[in-house]
């Protein structure tokens, strides 16, 4: 299962600061990965199908047409399923004593990261996708930033939403976690040289995390 680690002593990830420590490791749910591959499939089935129809319908291009979107679905099948089967390994998100870092595959050649310092967090926000995942206990885990001053016409600052925030989707125990990020949120704004003392979190149920 897709868990997380402990705390690491050695460097982790690309960045990392001297004396950085890892709290926690997410990667998404396993499930995530079976939907994914479940959407992806369904896709190319949808892809067939319209072909299928096409023939019926317009016949005397079915030559051109039956390679043509053949081709297409195969494209669509092999490249989302190595994206899909892939994105474990990348799509990975830290949690330190000093930050948030999330990695993510924007396509199956690249791959995106984002930081966001506890002191730029404002809040934690956890919700679900929809009442299956809540009783699967797998949610999405935001952390919103503070908001941006911007000089408008109407008056000198106005707070807007920014778009630094850092959503993290699929995280098993997603309100514990939440919970546990409101934790560290709270140290290193009241009493950071706690942090240091503060131990992992670990992907059990409640009463099996000692």
């Amino acid at each position: 299962m897709f868990t997380a680690s402990q705390p690491l002593t050695q460097p982790t990830f690309i960045g990392q600061q001297d004396g950085e420590q890892i709290l926690c490791l997410i990667k998404a749910h396993p499930l995530a990965l079976i939907s994914q591959s479940l959407k992806v499939l369904a896709a190319s089935l949808l892809l067939f199908v319209v072909i299928v129809m096409l023939n019926i319908v317009l016949p005397e291009f079915s030559s051109i047409i039956t390679p043509l979107f053949s081709l297409t679905s195969l494209v669509i099948f092999i490249v989302g399923f190595w994206t899909v089967l892939s994105s474990p390994a990348k799509n990975l998100t830290y949690i330190t004593d000093r930050r948030l870092v999330r990695f993510q595959a924007t396509t199956p050649f690249t791959i995106n990261s984002r930081t966001l310092s506890w002191q730029d967090v404002v809040k934690v926000k956890t919700f679900p996708p929809n009442f299956i995942w809540r009783w699967l206990n797998v949610g999405t885990i935001v952390a919103h930033s503070h908001s941006t001053m911007v000089n408008t016409v109407e008056t000198k600052s106005q707070s807007v939403l920014s778009d630094d925030d850092i959503d993290i989707p699929h995280v098993h125990y997603y309100r514990d976690l939440g919970n546990y990020l409101d934790k560290i949120l709270y140290l290193y704004h009241k009493t950071p040289k706690d942090l240091a003392t503060l131990k992992p979190f670990v992907f059990k149920p409640r009463g099996h995390r000692d």
